[in-house]
């Protein structure tokens, strides 16, 4: 596990120091606006749900506060990271970051009492981080075991827990109470916590933001072009884990 540390530390060498300011959260945390593949913005149906957003003028404060973070900390992070690790790299650094929240997603299927997903996801952790090289390459997916990401925010949300008022969380972004709470519970039952020293998870957690950021640049774009970023961003990100939940 160490010798994986220390290759992302490799990695991310140049922009460490620079972004060593950064708050470190758990990499299952960060996901930011990471909904390229479930926001549709065709979706009509999701466009007439209600979404509670009492806090509304703080949570507007902190997304442009957000805003102006990451044009100054993230955009030249991400220019600095993408230029370091190519484009062909990254995807083999999201799959190492993927196979380390396999433990997270495991435990919440089997809170969830999906047992079959659990049985899969324990799949996809034991075949790739033997045979994929802890987990760079995903040679589960050869096999047919897709990946599937549970938090105990949807763990919740099977439960009957509803989301609760929308949130803007400084520096993480969007979230809801119930997901804000997922997080902490997702934060502490987290093996890799335990597992790896101080520095080893402030290079994973800012490498894993620096990664986040750049999938979702187009995403954070759009939003930013929009005509009301604050909404869209609402709007997209309560889609997002709308369709999560609903997936099972």
């Amino acid at each position: 596990m160490r010798i994986i540390a220390y290759i992302i530390l490799f990695l991310s060498s140049s922009f460490v120091a620079n972004a060593a300011s950064i708050p470190s959260y758990s990499y299952s945390e960060i996901y930011m606006y990471d909904n390229q593949e479930c926001y549709n913005p065709d979706d009509q149906n999701f466009e007439g749900d209600h979404i509670s957003d009492p806090f509304k003028l703080l949570n507007k404060q902190i997304f442009y506060f957000n805003a102006m973070l990451d044009t100054i900390i993230f955009v030249p992070a991400n220019q600095i990271y993408t230029t370091l690790v190519p484009k062909r790299t990254r995807p083999y650094v999201a799959n190492f970051m993927s196979n380390i929240a396999e433990p997270i997603n495991l435990i919440n299927s089997l809170l969830q009492r999906d047992f079959a997903q659990a049985r899969i996801t324990f799949g996809r952790f034991i075949t790739n981080s033997l045979l994929g090289f802890f987990g760079i390459m995903d040679v589960a997916r050869g096999f047919g075991l897709q990946y599937k990401g549970e938090d105990f925010g949807q763990t919740m949300a099977h439960y009957g827990v509803g989301s609760g008022p929308y949130l803007m969380v400084p520096i993480m972004g969007p979230s809801s109470a119930r997901d804000l709470t997922g997080k902490v519970a997702d934060y502490f039952m987290d093996p890799f916590k335990y597992a790896l020293t101080t520095k080893e998870k402030e290079v994973v957690n800012i490498t894993w933001i620096l990664q986040k950021r750049a999938e979702n640049d187009s995403v954070i774009r759009n939003i930013r072009q929009s005509l009301d970023p604050y909404e869209t961003a609402k709007q997209m990100y309560m889609q997002f884990r709308k369709n999560q939940i609903n997936s099972k």
